[in-house]
């Protein structure tokens, strides 16, 4: 959760529902998610329902790979460096794995699980077109990487 800090974030939430507010907790408790969200509701004067119609719609694909701990680093590694060969217009972030943001505003993310021994790739798009081939790129280079990490 230190990266929410160095990032200087002002919300954070995983996929399992934990809402964070790094400036109160480094952790979801779901008190405080309802009270700030409460909070919101009546700073804005809109219930739920109207402020989650006024969020972009996303599409979100999630794979995970099984990767043996001992290989997390070296798969993190040549996925990246594969990557880059491709030399497409991106930024990368390195925070947490490999952040990949388009210009177009979708990204894939490559990161090995801290608590499993899994290597997943996320991929996010207001297009599920996009999406899909993005999950494709990312599938395919830690395929790849785990292969070739599964061969030294």
């Amino acid at each position: 959760m230190s990266v929410l800090k160095k990032v200087k974030a002002l919300f954070g939430m995983e996929e399992t529902g934990k809402n964070i507010w790094p400036e109160t907790i480094l952790y979801g408790d779901w008190a405080l998610a309802t009270l700030k969200m409460l909070e919101i509701m009546a700073k804005e004067q809109k219930s739920l329902s109207e402020l989650v119609q006024e969020f972009p719609k996303f599409q979100m694909r999630k794979r995970a790979f099984h990767c043996p701990t001992m290989l997390k680093n070296t798969v993190m590694s040549n996925t990246l460096e594969e990557w880059k060969k491709r030399e497409e217009e991106a930024e990368v972030v390195t925070i947490d794995g490999a952040k990949i943001i388009y210009p177009d505003g979708s990204w894939m993310l490559l990161r090995p699980s801290g608590t499993e021994p899994v290597f997943r790739v996320y991929a996010e798009s207001q297009d599920l077109t996009r999406v899909k081939k993005l999950m494709k790129v990312g599938s395919e280079l830690v395929k790849d990487s785990l292969l070739r990490a599964r061969a030294c």
